[in-house]
């Protein structure tokens, strides 16, 4: 009997669950979704939950009642139309119904205020005859909530008191000056997005938030920020796209943040002391992308055990909150030393992001391309930092103004160059004596560089260049010297004494220093040039024997001198050079169509007009004409003024037959009315 009894209760238990089932399955088919709104089951608890995404013109109890059935609603979108005027202003206890919310979301719904209150929800509490009684509690299981585009400037201080379980708050997109004291109100809050406000300052409100792991404050209008103002347990803070160009940090302050996101910001450098632009020292990543940073202080990173990676990328065309006299400035790094981004208590390698930058070809960032592995007096492994985007990495050489080359190529080609006072070569012996080739001292008023290591046998190259300076400093000039630049002299005169035998000179470049002659044999003193610059002086002529001992010499440049003619010895020498500019407004030659000159008859060759960069930039005086181009006598030219000589003889011998026959013609017609009036004086005086 007990047995039956236990199988019948058995059965009925089944049936029970199987009708409970049942009803749950054709509630949730007959949910009544409101009206203007899409209403989903969920995929996982498809009995008890709903999800609705509403498309609703403003936010007011109306919609809200349309929701007939509120306890099993878990998650709530509510979106107005792009560009709706209806401005919104709900009352307190509006979602009081949904009880049960675990998500809202509002967007695009302007609102003129929010209520106290505005969270309130019912709660069941006992059902009594004839009676069902509630309780006004807070929306206690709602955990994200949501308010994007509202036009908030402001939040009544209780307006989260009845959210005590929210994690996740996103208020961007609002108007919101500072950040609301409501906050504070918020203990368990993890998450919260503030980004795209009018935020100019941070107050003390958000350290209370002790469980606050995510902060966000994206596109504001904050000028410095104070990181002992953010709790110490946040992990992830974007401050992207600010007008930030001071960053206080103390050492013990945001010891837990982990990823910094500084992008698009005002900073100018970075330090390694004090608590100005000093970065906390437990981060692993920051991104400092489209800041205006010029300076890096050796050792800026070195107490930065935990750190991975540091974004310095550079993209000047996507700086838009940079004004245009910011614009003006060195607005991006023009060096990088090694011991600005090293550590010692680094046992990993630390990645860089360096491509955009402005930097110049200097040996400081050798190491960029020569990345190594180190070992310390303590045998622990030292591992440089490793610039990922080498490829895309540029630098602009120092001395060639527009000159841009990729960095690997610049250290292949030995442009990488160190700037110098005074240097000697590894492994010279005469250092310290009077007289030593591998030592350099540059000279009074000049500056000076080298390559990048330079060794007693292998010396690379040692850049000198004086602007302005005195022809009595230029005789400390180093032996050693590969490239002279000397440049703005007031010399009227060059003479071999003035810098003396220099056999490794490769480039010589004196450019307007009023020369106005040159001495005969001043180039017998450098036989490897490969680059004769004397641009923008005075010279009236180019010796001819000049050019007979360099036969390494690939450019000459005599532009902008006082030259009227080039000899035919000259001219035959310059078919040896491969580029030459010989232009200039005050390159004034002579020409003529009737006996060209020496100048002429070199430019019939096509190769010889290849030559000359400047060709389309010379000039000449041509008779009945004043000043032409050069190309304007050659005959070649469609638009000469000098036709070929065949055509100017049959012209000659053309216009000789018109004239004989013109007078030939002449003289027939005179002779006949000579005649006519011989007859006519006859016939008179008969």
């Amino acid at each position: 009997m007990e047995s039956n009894i236990k199988r019948h209760g058995l059965m009925l238990l089944q049936i029970a669950v199987v009708l409970l089932i049942m009803c749950a399955t054709c509630w949730s088919q007959y949910f009544a979704c409101p009206p203007r709104c899409q209403c989903y089951a969920d995929p996982v608890d498809s009995t008890s939950s709903m999800h609705l995404i509403c498309k609703w013109e403003q936010l007011n109890s109306s919609n809200l009642e349309t929701i007939s059935a509120s306890d099993p609603v878990r998650t709530l979108t509510i979106r107005c139309p792009h560009g709706t005027r209806n401005t919104s202003n709900p009352p307190p206890g509006l979602f009081k119904a949904l009880r049960n919310l675990d998500r809202l979301e509002i967007n695009r719904c302007p609102i003129e205020a929010l209520p106290n209150g505005l969270f309130q929800a019912r709660a069941f509490v006992t059902p009594l005859p004839k009676f069902t009684c509630f309780l006004l509690q807070g929306m206690t299981q709602l955990y994200s909530l949501i308010i994007r585009n509202a036009r908030l400037t402001q939040l009544p201080h209780d307006i989260f008191a009845d959210l005590s379980n929210l994690m996740a708050l996103d208020l961007a997109g609002n108007d919101l000056r500072i950040e609301p004291y409501a906050l504070s109100a918020l203990s368990n809050l993890i998450q919260l997005d503030l980004s795209n406000n009018s935020i100019s300052f941070l107050s003390s409100t958000l350290t209370s938030l002790h469980r606050l792991k995510v902060l966000s404050l994206d596109e504001n209008s904050l000028s410095n920020i104070d990181l002992r103002r953010v709790p110490n347990g946040v992990t992830d803070l974007t401050i992207r796209n600010n007008r930030i160009n001071t960053l206080h940090c103390t050492y013990d302050s945001v010891y837990s943040l982990r990823r910094l996101d500084l992008a698009g910001n005002q900073m100018d450098f970075i330090s390694s002391t004090g608590t100005v632009n000093v970065l906390p020292i437990n981060l692993w990543s920051v991104d400092l992308t489209n800041n205006i940073i010029n300076y890096v202080q050796d050792g800026a990173f070195s107490n930065m055990s935990k750190l991975t990676i540091v974004d310095l990328r550079q993209d000047l065309f996507r700086l838009d909150c940079v004004t245009p006299s910011m614009r003006n400035r060195n607005n991006s790094l023009n060096e990088l030393r090694e011991a600005a981004v090293s550590s010692e208590v680094r046992k990993h390698r630390l990645r860089i992001l360096l491509s955009g930058n402005r930097l110049d070809c200097a040996c400081s960032l050798k190491w960029i391309v020569h990345a190594s592995t180190k070992v310390d007096i303590f045998l622990a492994i030292q591992a440089s930092p490793v610039v990922v985007d080498l490829a895309d990495v540029y630098c602009s050489h120092i001395l060639s103004e527009g000159m841009r080359l990729s960095l690997a190529d610049a250290d292949t080609r030995g442009e990488l160059l160190c700037k110098y006072d005074a240097s000697c070569a590894e492994h010279c012996g005469c250092c310290f004596q009077q007289s030593c080739y591998c030592r350099s001292i540059c000279p009074k008023g000049c500056t000076c560089w080298h390559s990048a290591t330079p060794h007693v046998t292998r010396m690379g190259r040692n850049i000198v260049e004086c602007k302005g300076v005195r022809l009595d400093y230029l005789e400390d000039i180093p032996d050693s010297t590969t490239e002279l630049r000397l440049l703005n002299g007031d010399w009227k005169e060059w003479s071999l004494k003035d810098i003396g035998q220099k056999r490794d000179l490769l480039v010589l470049n004196v450019r307007a220093c009023k020369l106005r002659s040159l001495n005969e044999s001043f180039l017998d003193a450098f036989p490897r040039l490969t680059q004769l610059d004397l641009s923008s002086n005075q010279l009236l002529s180019f010796p001819d024997d000049q050019l007979d001992g360099l036969a390494d010499l690939h450019t000459l440049f005599l532009n902008d001198n006082h030259l009227s003619k080039l000899s035919p010895v000259a001219l035959k020498r310059f078919t040896a050079i491969a580029r030459l500019k010989l232009g200039g407004r005050s390159n004034i030659y002579e020409c003529d169509c009737e006996e060209p000159t020496a100048l002429q008859e070199w430019f019939t060759d096509q190769m010889n007009i290849r030559r000359v960069l400047d060709y389309e930039n010379m000039f000449c005086r041509l008779k009945n004409h004043g000043l032409v181009r050069i190309r304007q006598v050659n005959p070649a030219q469609n638009d000469t003024l000098c036709p070929p000589k065949q055509l100017q003889t049959v012209a000659r011998t053309t216009s000789r037959s018109t004239t004989t026959k013109v007078l030939s013609l002449i003289t027939q017609v005179s002779a006949h009315l000579s005649r006519e009036h011989m007859v006519k004086y006859g016939q008179g005086r008969s």
